[in-house]
């Protein structure tokens, strides 16, 4: 399991992370995480959606106290198979088997944000806020406070992870580049391409923010940067579009009206 899971997601070699993870379940049918795993890679990286809810739905048949099978199952059911109302049910699941797991808490309230359900998803990105700042969950945070309007409690988790990012973190550049797909979803690509700006590493965005404000259509705020720094941001912007691609309502929300950041 230890190995499917390197395989999967630090070696980008998805064929045999499946053979490493069905040889884990070969040798324990009955132990859940490596049937979580293989869930994760069918969803993520194969592309095989019906395989991947029933290995989320096996790992939880196999540990009923295991939040994060849920969870995987919520953003399946939500993002590419269509069916709204059992994705909110798993994130409730995972949410009432671990109350300090900041990602359903995150993911119930995207949802319900892109279902104008706001004064609920509002409340979620309160307690999910909480939780990620604990856990230096910086991307998490983000979303959380630019949802809530935030301003200075975003631009500080935005700072935390520019700066591990600009130090050669790869996992803090991805998150960087998911922030782009997922705030474009939420129709809040502009307003953190402009909060970027402010921050201390905006040299180091600018990719970002020319992706973001490509992706939200404010062709006014694009600027003529160097080749090496375009080609940098069409490269997010091929990603992103990818990665919205894979969603079955990927259409972006219209830019929602909040009061001043705060």
């Amino acid at each position: 399991n230890g190995l499917a899971t390197l395989l999967q997601n630090h070696l980008g070699r998805y064929e045999e992370a499946e053979t490493a993870y069905r040889k884990a379940i070969a040798l324990d049918e009955k132990f859940a995480p490596p049937w979580a795993g293989l869930g994760t890679l069918l969803q993520d990286h194969l592309g095989r959606y019906a395989e991947a809810e029933a290995a989320y739905r096996q790992a939880i048949a196999l540990d009923e106290e295991y939040a994060a099978p849920w969870n995987n199952l919520g953003t399946l059911l939500q993002d590419q198979l269509d069916r709204n109302k059992e994705a909110e049910g798993a994130y409730r699941q995972a949410i009432a088997l671990d109350k300090n797991d900041p990602y359903p808490l995150t993911n119930l309230a995207l949802q319900l944000w892109t279902q104008n359900r706001l004064p609920e998803a509002k409340d979620l990105f309160s307690q999910a806020a909480s939780l990620a700042n604990k856990q230096q969950a910086h991307h998490l945070q983000i979303q959380a406070h630019l949802c809530l309007n935030n301003q200075q409690l975003a631009l500080q988790a935005l700072d935390a992870l520019a700066a591990q990012a600009q130090q050669g973190n790869a996992m803090a550049n991805f998150r960087l580049r998911e922030q782009v797909w997922e705030t474009h979803q939420l129709g809040l690509a502009e307003r953190l391409a402009d909060w970027m700006q402010q921050s201390p590493h905006a040299l180091y965005l600018q990719p970002f923010v020319q992706a973001l404000y490509t992706l939200s259509g404010a062709d006014t705020k694009l600027q003529d940067l160097p080749e090496e720094v375009q080609c940098a941001s069409d490269a997010v912007v091929a990603a992103a579009r990818q990665q919205l691609a894979k969603r079955i309502n990927h259409q972006p929300l219209a830019s929602v009206c909040l009061p001043p950041a705060t």
